[in-house]
């Protein structure tokens, strides 16, 4: 699976700003996608789909439309997934190198 990580549209397909039930429908065919309650008094809630490489987590803060997507990585490097931004592979690069490419694209980062 490719995933393509484009600040301030999405991650792969998953666009921020989107219906969640868009999202659900085309994550459900995927795999097992659970949907935690929202706490009472609040209509934020989240929704994480595990397959066997991988989780992806959809944030919703306003209880319909996506404001953030989280994907978590694989176990066995041998995954086949690829989250990149560009033509970097998020995962698999060394976090030196990532975070410097990253500066080199014009992007400020958090690292000291």
């Amino acid at each position: 699976m490719d995933l393509a990580v484009q600040p301030t549209r999405g991650v792969g397909d998953i666009r921020f700003g989107e219906e969640f039930s868009a999202v659900a429908e085309r994550l459900r065919p995927l795999g097992d996608l659970q949907v935690a309650a929202p706490a009472p008094g609040n209509s934020a809630f989240k929704a994480t789909l595990a397959l066997p490489d991988f989780e992806i987590t959809v944030l919703v803060d306003n209880g319909t439309h996506v404001t953030a997507v989280e994907v978590w990585r694989f176990e066995r490097d041998d995954a086949d997934v690829h989250v990149t931004f560009g033509n970097l592979d998020l995962f698999r690069t060394p976090a030196r190198e990532l975070t410097a490419r990253i500066e080199e694209m014009g992007h400020g980062s958090d690292s000291p």
